[in-house]
């Protein structure tokens, strides 16, 4: 059944995305910056109105949180060209557990975080400039925004197709099959022709697909006649009545010749050449050259029948021997007419039961469309009982 195609919303696109957390280099990033020691107890000392380091206990350690205001220099001294001015001073606290906020001097705020005073200063400074939070600037995609217009008409294109559901694994997987003539190239070359304003490389287009889409391309049908499928197509895309009429008779006359064909090859008698071989030709393990290692294998024209093996493609140096057994000539051979029938074992006619009781029911041998199952079921199928019978 053919279906819209749909991003993919999770992770379940024809190729993963990278997920940089997970990344080794990450990872070391998060134990480089993380404290490496537990919360040490403040050293400084300091019992003041201004500062209370000394009220904070080795219980409460577990519960903070660090906290830091920045507020402008209210007074400003002169001072001479080679200082800068200072134009802000920061102020820092820590939660006690009943969520009190404590001031505390730098180094006491600094030895409980276990950071350094140069990250103290470098990310209050920040944050005075700018009034915004500490933001990663390194790396990350910076071509993103600028190609949304792209991505968005490479995405409304492929949207544009008719996907076909998978015949197996349906409750487990989420692909969907495009036509197997197509390929990503050729969807490309289309968008490109008829996207000619907003052009994209084939690698971005290919990106796009991969990442955003679990599709995938069907694969050639086997053993369909290429005449049928041909007609098919056509009737698909033609859009006259009159001609998509003609090419309907067409196919069905195409059928008709192809069912009186195969009812002329019922009647041809096929005969099993495998086993008498079997009982005339010696096995190539026990002929007179090593079958597996030849290049070529040749009889001599006229005369009697006799192989020769050659070790290359363009020599001649094999000597030629009869193949056949002891006593043996190909002229008494005699094969064994095969019935045209297909012979069920017990299990696979077990199987196939259970399959029809569960799809049409218990009375599934009522039904007429489904005789042709009830006499391969009682006893194999056989095509001239099969043929008597339907007339």
């Amino acid at each position: 059944m053919e279906v819209n195609i749909t991003p993919i919303t999770d992770n379940k696109a024809r190729k993963r995305k990278r997920n940089t957390e997970e990344w080794k280099r990450s990872k070391q990033k998060k134990l480089r910056y993380r404290p490496h020691l537990l919360p040490v107890y403040p050293t400084c000392g300091h019992k003041t109105s201004a500062f209370q380091c000394t009220s904070l206990t080795i219980f409460q350690d577990n519960f903070i949180l660090k906290y830091c205001k920045t507020v402008p220099v209210k007074r400003k001294r002169p001072k001479n060209s080679r200082h800068t001015e200072k134009l802000f001073q920061a102020q820092f606290y820590i939660f006690t557990q009943q969520k009190r906020a404590l001031p505390v001097c730098k180094q006491a705020f600094q030895e409980v975080l276990c950071i350094t005073r140069r990250r103290i200063d470098t990310v209050t400074r920040n944050f005075f400039n700018t009034s915004l939070p500490a933001k990663e600037n390194r790396g990350g995609d910076r071509k993103l925004e600028s190609n949304r217009v792209k991505k968005d008409s490479v995405m409304n294109f492929i949207n544009k197709f008719k996907a076909i559901e998978s015949h197996y694994c349906q409750g487990q997987s989420q692909r969907l099959y495009i036509d197997s003539s197509l390929n990503i190239k050729m969807m490309w070359r289309m968008y490109m022709k008829e996207n000619v304003n907003i052009p994209v490389k084939e690698s971005y287009f290919r990106l796009i697909f991969n990442t955003n889409y679990n599709l995938g391309f069907g694969t050639s049908r086997t053993d369909v006649c290429s005449t049928c499928l041909q007609l098919t197509e056509k009737i698909k895309s033609c859009k006259d009545q009159d001609t998509k009429a003609s090419l309907l008779t067409e196919k069905r006359v195409h059928k008709m010749r192809a069912q009186a064909f195969f009812n002329i090859l019922r009647d041809v008698q096929i005969y099993d050449w495998k086993t008498e071989t079997s009982k005339f030709i010696k096995p190539p393990g026990q002929w007179h050259f090593a079958f597996a290692k030849m290049k070529r294998i040749a009889r001599n024209s006229k005369g009697a029948v006799l192989v020769r093996g050659e070790s290359a493609y363009n020599t001649n140096n094999g000597m030629g021997k009869p193949v056949t057994k002891k006593t043996k000539n190909l002229s008494n051979m005699n094969p064994t007419k095969i019935p045209m029938r297909n012979v069920l074992n017990t299990l696979k006619k077990t199987d196939v039961n259970n399959l029809l009781v569960a799809h049409y029911g218990e009375e599934w041998k009522n039904d007429p469309v489904l005789f042709f199952l009830q006499i391969c079921l009682r006893g194999g199928c056989n095509s001239t009982r099969m043929r008597n019978n339907s007339l």
